[in-house]
């Protein structure tokens, strides 16, 4: 359950882990050496670039605010190193 703070709902971290987790290495290799854009709840990338301002933009432009989207960058290899 989301918790609501100044009229919005705060994200369900475990739901994003829960969905995130779905994601298989070799599905993420399309993204490899780039930053993404996941959706809050971790079922979809909604953007992704080399350039994280790049996505950050892609997000504005959709309408998305960055509290609506968790930032990572894809390794080589398919696995995320970072989140912000």
């Amino acid at each position: 359950m989301s918790e609501v703070t100044n009229g919005r709902a705060k994200p369900d971290r475990w739901r994003y882990v829960e969905n995130r987790a779905k994601f298989l290495p070799e599905d993420l290799l399309p993204y490899a050496d780039q930053w993404v854009a996941w959706s809050v709840d971790g079922s979809k990338i909604v953007a992704h670039h080399e350039d994280l301002v790049e996505v950050a933009r892609t997000v504005e432009t959709l309408g998305l605010t960055r509290e609506e989207v968790i930032f990572d960058f894809i390794a080589l290899e398919g696995e995320v190193t970072t989140q912000l």
